[in-house]
């Protein structure tokens, strides 16, 4: 009499034979049976997505599950047909780093049949996640299970957009450490990260000041102005970056027009450099800009208040305006200089790049450092973390509780730079008795 165990090798032999169908008829009688044997629907689960029947697929997991078969890699490529790609122990970690631009901590594999999954991931309409397992950044850590996945997919009519265009937009409260950063992205071998332009900043000023009512009664849509937008950003970013796979214009502006540049630009990513605004506050008043037409300061470099206000409504601006964590990124300069290869690390990774030590040593690289950028001199240098603690030097008493107590005040302990202080309570250090 033929054992169930006996059944069950047969139908696990078929489907490394690459014959799910016959595995599943295999399998048949026993999924049949009140008390199937231990396995019976794992297996089952693994032939129910190996022929695409992924709508059988849950049903088939929660039994095995309930049977105390568990199998996180199978979870993880679950999570991925359904465009949610989540984290089941430490299975499939190259999958989940890949799927969900994670961060790869380790020389794992695939580990998963690459006909299979990316059948299936465009079978569900998942193509944005088969896209991220045909990255660069893929392709650089499993090359020949890269090739193999393009070839399923060219095979289904799988068209890659063109990444060429995936434009970088870094931006955030001047001082915030966007000079280090771009300069440090620039090193990259496949990234152009140049000077900031200003230009694309102003274009998106110019474009929401065109939409208005005169425009469209002369027969302009808002389309037809989004196309003209984007067709001027991708010729010129085309050609400033120098041939490079990939284009990041660096200028602090640059985000308050997230929204619209969202919009234009659908494949755009963008990253806000965050630094602690007591920081920001305190350079800005060392730099002191003017008004070049006038001499005077400007607005936000005239006093404490006035400063911490500026950073506190660019952020507040910014992060209003994000179109989602696929397409925005909040870097904070804080883990720039003290942990930059965790922090560069996880940017890439977002970016779907693969890791280059280059970004690291960024001040051997060559760079275009113009006077204009006011940070130019200190970002010659190698990173370092000085700068995280000047401000506790320099600003008083006085000028902490103006920025504590402003608007200000809110947005650190928001972002985790201050904890909260309870209403009524007056810490003593804020008064500057010493203690």
């Amino acid at each position: 009499m033929t054992q169930p165990t006996d059944v069950l090798d047969q139908a696990r032999a078929h489907l490394n034979a690459g014959d799910p169908a016959q595995a599943a008829q295999t399998l048949a009688p026993l999924m049949a049976q009140e008390a199937p044997p231990l396995g019976v629907w794992h297996l089952g689960a693994l032939c129910a997505e190996a022929l695409g029947d992924l709508d059988s697929l849950p049903q088939l997991i929660q039994a095995s599950h309930d049977q105390g078969v568990l199998d996180g890699s199978l979870m993880v490529r679950l999570s991925c047909y359904a465009g949610e790609p989540t984290a089941q122990g430490d299975a499939s970690p190259w999958l989940l780093a890949m799927a969900a631009g994670g961060m790869l901590t380790s020389d794992a594999a695939p580990g998963s049949d690459p006909v299979v999954l990316v059948s299936n991931l465009l079978a569900c309409g998942q193509s944005g996640i088969v896209e991220r397992l045909l990255s660069p950044r893929a392709q650089a850590s499993a090359p020949d299970w890269v090739a193999l996945a393009q070839q399923t997919a060219t095979a289904l009519g799988f068209d890659a957009p063109d990444t060429a265009k995936d434009w970088i937009f870094i931006g955030g409260c001047p001082r915030s450490g966007t000079t280090l950063f771009r300069a440090m992205l620039n090193a990259h071998g496949r990234i152009y990260a140049g000077p900031e332009t200003k230009v694309v900043r102003d274009l998106a000023n110019i474009r929401d000041r065109w939409d208005r009512q005169a425009t469209h009664q002369a027969g302009v849509s808002s389309e037809m102005l989004d196309r003209a937008a984007a067709a001027f950003t991708d010729q010129l970013l085309s050609e400033w970056g120098q041939g490079f796979p990939r284009v990041a214009e660096k200028t602090p502006g640059n985000l308050l027009h997230m929204r619209s540049l969202a919009r234009i630009h659908p494949r755009a990513r963008f990253i806000h450099v965050i630094r602690d605004g007591r920081a920001v506050v305190n350079s800005l008043m060392k730099v002191n800009w003017c008004n070049p037409k006038t001499g005077k300061s400007l607005w936000y470099c005239e006093s404490v208040d006035k400063a911490a206000l500026y950073w506190a409504e660019n952020i507040k601006q910014i992060r209003a305006q994000s179109p989602g964590p696929e397409r925005y990124l909040e870097l904070r300069y804080e883990d720039l200089v003290s942990k930059p290869e965790a922090a560069m690390r996880a940017v890439l990774a977002w970016l779907n790049e693969p890791w280059d030590p280059a970004v690291l040593a960024h001040h051997t690289a060559p760079q275009e450092l113009p006077a204009m950028e006011t940070s130019s001199h200190d970002v010659a240098q190698p990173v370092h973390d000085q700068a995280n603690s000047v401000w506790k030097r320099t600003l008083d008493a006085q000028d902490l509780a103006t920025i504590h107590d402003g608007p200000a005040g809110e947005v650190l302990v928001e972002l985790g730079y201050k904890e909260a202080t309870p209403r009524g309570q007056v810490l003593l250090e804020s008064l500057g008795l010493g203690f």
